[in-house]
């Protein structure tokens, strides 16, 4: 009776512990969309699965065959806005993008997050004159100050371009992710790139060793091993069983 509990227990917790690596093992691949780790820039991002992705310094080539761009009007683009990852609609009216530039401001307050909440209002209200947007705000996100500005202008060609950006000072650099479109901003695109921006990660030098590694690799490996050591027993316990059992059909 009691080990038949006890291996009752041992399978409960075998199948419990399967489930969660399985969820460790999953989370990567999310519902939202595709992962993309940029490895020269630090960073990963996650972006709904129907966009097309640009990345720079890596091969596009087929992404331009599928858009129907070539690739020096897509660099003409990316360079002067300092755009190292950007993800598009097939039919080009919107994209999700991700900038990285440096210069003496960003190099001084190195980060948002660690600066006084005055310095941070001072901070999100130039940048929203910057911009000329009267609706910005301060969020934090995953330990990670940014400023939220919504706003849009009239291009040269006389057409409204509509935004909506996350911005913040980290490393050193001015980061932004950010949508723009050919309509306006609704409420499915502010949620859409607030699940964009949450799964925003950036490399913390300041802490390099610490920030880099992943407590997730560790957890898992320990979820595995308990799960292994949970099965062993189960299996070794049924030995057992099938050994007494095949002893006393011989004893008989």
């Amino acid at each position: 009776m009691v080990k038949n509990i006890v291996k009752g227990k041992y399978k409960k917790i075998s199948y419990f512990l399967l489930v969660i690596c399985l969820m460790c093992l999953f989370d990567s691949v999310s519902a939202f969309g595709k992962q993309y780790k940029i490895r020269d820039y630090d960073v990963k991002i996650t972006v709904p699965s129907d966009y097309d992705v640009i990345i720079k310094n890596e091969d596009n080539t087929a992404v331009y065959k599928k858009l129907g761009v070539n690739e020096k009007s897509i660099n003409n683009y990316m360079e002067p806005l300092n755009i190292y990852f950007l993800a598009t609609t097939q039919d080009l009216k919107k994209i999700i993008a991700l900038t990285r530039k440096q210069d003496e401001g960003t190099k001084k307050y190195y980060n948002m997050t660690d600066l006084d909440s005055d310095i941070i209002d001072a901070l999100a209200e130039g940048f929203a004159q910057g911009v000329k947007a009267e609706d910005y705000g301060i969020e934090r996100v995953n330990d990670i100050t940014y400023v939220k500005l919504k706003y849009d202008i009239v291009t040269v060609q006389n057409e409204h371009l509509y935004y909506l950006k996350y911005k913040t000072i980290y490393n050193g650099y001015d980061y932004m992710v950010y949508t723009q479109k050919y309509s306006e901003i609704t409420s499915d695109d502010e949620d859409e790139l607030k699940k964009v921006i949450s799964s925003f990660k950036i490399k913390n030098l300041n802490n390099s060793n610490a920030s880099s590694i992943s407590y997730a690799v560790p957890l898992l490996m320990i979820l595995i091993f308990g799960t292994i050591i949970c099965l062993w027993n189960v299996s070794k316990q049924k030995k057992n069983k099938n050994k007494n059992v095949k002893t006393k059909k011989l004893k008989s």
